[in-house]
């Protein structure tokens, strides 16, 4: 199982999922019936050998712990800048990029940045084999925590008897961008750099204003 992800137990399934076989130093292993490696590992939270309604357990809410807004602005003679903040942690939430086959619509591609396991990598990865096939139609948990950068404005207004030479009575200009980066555990959520099938990427602006006032 990738480290990180939680493969669910299905309801009203009660076919043998594993088996128990002695090694060669006598020690009783118990492993996932018809498994390769690179297959994504169920849980038998009971430890009766049967993948059952009673290998449930809760794993967490779908709602965030708790949610982040914030926004300020900050003035320097006559410099100014502001932002916006926005985050959302411990929630709970499908991660689909495991589900590879699932969510390629038969297009046999890959999402590229995956730590897929392969013969060559099979530690600290990402996600199962992109050849698996999952058992019991599982599906794949994480706790999704993410920061986003929604917006950061720095601009600049001038003195007024600075301007008045050239008939104005003010005088702003400024620079801004929308959706400068997110922080995030969970790629797909996010879009920014659309690697996730079902939506648009999450567009980074830039913004150049300039008021006049006569």
């Amino acid at each position: 199982m990738p480290e990180g992800s939680n493969p669910a137990c299905p309801r009203g399934s009660n076919s043998r999922a594993f088996s128990t076989y002695t090694d060669a130093a006598g020690n009783t292993v118990t492993r996932q019936k018809g498994a390769q490696p690179g297959d994504a590992k169920l849980e038998d939270v009971n430890g009766d050998g049967v993948i059952t309604d009673d290998d449930k357990k809760v794993i967490g809410s779908k709602r965030p712990s708790f949610t982040l807004s914030m926004s300020n602005q900050f003035n320097y003679k006559q410099f100014y800048a502001s932002f916006m903040l926005y985050g959302s942690f411990g929630r709970w939430m499908s991660d689909n990029i495991p589900d590879i086959s699932q969510y390629t619509f038969s297009t046999s591609n890959y999402i590229h940045g995956v730590k897929y396991w392969t013969p060559e990598h099979p530690e600290n990865t990402d996600a199962p084999s992109p050849g698996y096939v999952k058992t019991f139609s599982h599906g794949y948990y994480k706790k999704q925590n993410y920061l986003q950068i929604k917006n950061i404005t720095i601009g600049y207004s001038f003195l007024k008897e600075d301007v008045k030479r050239f008939g104005l009575s003010g005088l702003d200009i400024n620079v801004g961008v929308d959706n400068l980066h997110v922080f995030s555990n969970m790629r797909q959520l996010l879009n920014y750099d659309n690697t996730w099938f079902a939506s648009y990427p999450m567009q980074r602006a830039w913004r150049l204003g300039l008021t006049v006032t006569f």
